[in-house]
């Protein structure tokens, strides 16, 4: 196990334990779950790409690891697969979404085309907002999407909140 995998453990630890007194959610405890099969000798998946860039307080180091721990949890199979786009309710929601990667299996189910549009809504958030209004019911997780990346500090305070998506929607 890495000094970094090792150390972000632990920082998953010290960020969810203060505020859920016991009641974890259910990202954190399949995260668990997959952080025990990584400490059993549970091999990590292969990313073959180049490192991304960085993402809403993350390093592209902290995504790949985020991908790897969801692939885990996919192979282990702990996710419950959605039958539609979590945005535009099309059929094919073959993506995951995390949006947060201090808590990367706090994932949303998304089509490939949505799941392009929320990582470009940064470049363009006129036009973010004008799909967002087309395809959103009120109330819906793509609403509370900032245009505007997360820095490293609220990353991890929103990575605190019992749902990060709701926390987002606060900010």
């Amino acid at each position: 196990m890495s000094k970094l995998f090792a150390r972000l453990t632990g920082e998953l630890e010290d960020i969810c334990r203060p505020g859920f007194d016991d009641d974890f959610p259910e990202d954190v405890l399949i995260q668990m779950q997959v952080e025990k099969a990584i400490a059993a000798g549970h091999p990590l998946p292969r990313w073959g790409w180049g490192t991304p860039r960085p993402y809403n307080g993350s390093s592209g180091i902290e995504r790949i690891m985020g991908w790897q721990k969801l692939r885990i949890a996919e192979q282990l199979r702990l996710l419950i697969p959605a039958n539609c786009c979590s945005i535009c309710r099309t059929s094919g929601a073959e993506h995951r979404h995390a949006e947060c990667y201090f808590r990367p299996l706090a994932i949303k189910q998304v089509c490939r085309s949505c799941h392009f549009r929320v990582h470009r809504r940064f470049f363009d958030p006129p036009r973010w907002r004008a799909f967002v209004e087309e395809h959103s019911r009120p109330g819906d997780w793509a609403i509370s999407l900032r245009t505007i990346e997360l820095n490293r500090d609220e990353a991890i305070q929103i990575a605190a909140a019992p749902d990060i998506f709701a926390s987002l929607a606060m900010r």
